[in-house]
């Protein structure tokens, strides 16, 4: 993968304020600081997947890094934990009353 350059680095900055100008010194050092995130994100997420007996680097590997080290949420991707599959993880929460109503109305309408 290819580090992002200085114009890369400036035509991004302008999506998201078109009046902002980095100065050659900020934008390095915001460069040099987003290459030490990408290896830093990199190498914990390899520790997790080693952990975990993976041999492959996973999605979910690199949410728990990025949710436990840097309280980052990726939208999208739903890792499900050890504790979670064993039955032990968060538990779906059961129909409302509301929704058993309407259903006992459509099974009586049924009949």
């Amino acid at each position: 993968m290819e580090a992002m350059s200085l114009q890369q680095l400036r035509e991004l900055a302008k999506q998201v304020d078109p009046t902002v100008e980095i100065d050659d010194d900020v934008a390095n050092v915001l460069l040099d600081i987003a290459d030490q995130f990408v290896e830093e994100v990199t190498t914990v997420s390899c520790q997790l997947a080693k952990h975990r007996g993976g041999d492959t680097l996973e999605p979910r590997d690199l949410k728990l890094c990025l949710e436990k080290n840097w309280d980052i949420r990726v939208p999208g991707y739903v890792v499900m934990t050890d504790a979670a599959a064993k039955g032990g993880g968060v538990k779906r929460p059961g129909p409302t009353d509301a929704h058993k109503q309407r259903v006992e109305k459509v099974r009586k309408t049924a009949r």
